[in-house]
This record gives structure tokens, C-alpha cells and sequence, in this order.
């Protein structure tokens, strides 16, 4: 205790807080003795395009590493024997390029809960569709990143028509088409635009600088 209490902040709060490394270790749940796989969560990864295996293969293991115990990838067919070989402890489902109709998806969201969207995901018609079937899956709590950030960007308002527990994490770039602002903008007050576009958007803000 070094004497700083509320007073001494002269009623100005900080805004935020630095987590180190060994806080961050504190915050992670510890596996269970008795337990399986099933105990400790189903993801769905939507990633990956045709020449761009490599996004759903890093979201899906990244997906492992934080301690997810079953990894559902979503991906198209072109990528089938890459994560096969790469991941085959992760559950595949795959669906065709020009494909329309995806009910393939409304099974896997339904199967998750959790889901990521977005990495190497391009900005095709397939895409747009994936990232707005995703959307309107209001009880699962999920990620958007990379492609699918580009596809909201095209049409911000559609997330205040939505609900659900969303998590977006852009670089500046993605940031920058989101909001309006630009680069330069953002970085000259980081903290304050990751806050309103959360409290705009109802969502957490991973907003990724240096």
C-alpha cells in the first residue's frame, strides 16, 4: 500500500489497466483432475479460403492453445487435406466455393459455443453470407476478425439491428473503415476510439496497435 486512494486521482480515474504476464496466468481457469475433452468447450473456427489454409490452421490451434477442448473448423473444401494433415485432432466441415445455400452452417452454430469468423476468409460472396448467417446467431458469443471486419465495414448499421456477445478485434486499417477515421485519428487517442466504438456497437473492442 503506497497511500494512492480514491482522492488522490483528483476524480480522474484511469481508463484502463496493464495486465503482465504472470496476471494474465492467474485469470486462466485450471483443468480439472476428472475431466474430458467435451469439459471444456466447443469452438467454431469460419476461416480460410481457397490459397488461404494457412488463417483457419493458425485460428483453429490458437483455438487449442487457450484450452478449447473441441476445435470445429468451417472452411472451404480446397482446404480439406491441408488441415487435415496440418490439424487432424480439429472436427472438419467443409462446403463448396459457389455454394449458396450453407445449411451446413446452422448446424455447426448451433454444435458451438463459442465462435470465431473472419481470418483469410476473403471478401466473396460466400463470405458476405457466412459473416451475416453468423451474425444473426445472437446466443453465441463470437469473434470477428480480418475479412469479416472488411464485409461489416461495408454496412456498419447491420450491427445495431443485431444482438449477441460480440468481440471485434481490429488492426488500424480494419479500424480506420469501420469508423470513418482515419489512421493518423485513431492513434492520437487509441483508448478513446476503442471505447466508443465499443459503447456504440455494444461489443468488446480488441483494438491492435504496437
Amino acid at each position: 500500500d503506497i497511500g494512492i486512494d480514491k482522492n488522490s486521482f483528483l476524480e480522474e480515474k484511469p481508463s484502463g489497466r496493464y495486465l503482465k504476464e504472470d496476471c494474465v496466468k492467474n485469470l486462466l481457469p485450471v483443468r480439472k483432475s476428472y475431466s474430458n475433452k467435451g469439459t471444456y468447450g466447443k469452438a467454431l473456427v469460419i476461416a480460410g479460403s481457397a490459397r488461404m489454409a494457412g488463417a483457419a490452421w493458425f485460428a483453429a490451434k490458437a483455438a487449442y492453445y487457450a484450452g478449447c477442448g473441441l476445435v470445429r473448423i468451417y472452411t472451404v473444401k480446397d482446404n480439406r487435406n491441408i488441415l487435415l494433415t496440418k490439424l487432424p485432432e480439429a472436427v472438419l466441415t467443409t462446403y463448396e466455393e459457389r455454394e449458396t445455400d450453407f445449411s451446413s452452417l446452422d448446424e455447426c452454430l448451433n454444435w458451438a459455443d463459442a465462435v470465431l469468423a473472419g481470418p483469410g476468409l476473403s471478401e466473396g460472396a460466400a463470405a458476405h453470407t457466412l459473416v451475416s448467417k453468423t451474425l444473426l446467431c445472437a446466443d453465441k458469443k463470437t469473434v470477428f476478425d480480418a475479412d469479416a471486419l472488411n464485409i461489416l465495414a461495408k454496412d456498419m448499421s447491420v450491427l445495431k439491428r443485431t444482438k449477441g456477445e460480440r468481440v471485434f478485434t481490429p488492426h488500424l486499417g480494419e479500424m480506420s473503415r469501420m469508423s470513418g477515421k482515419s489512421i493518423k485519428e485513431i492513434q492520437s487517442d487509441i483508448l478513446s476510439a476503442a471505447g466508443k466504438f465499443a459503447e456504440e456497437y455494444r461489443a468488446v473492442c480488441v483494438l491492435k496497435d504496437a
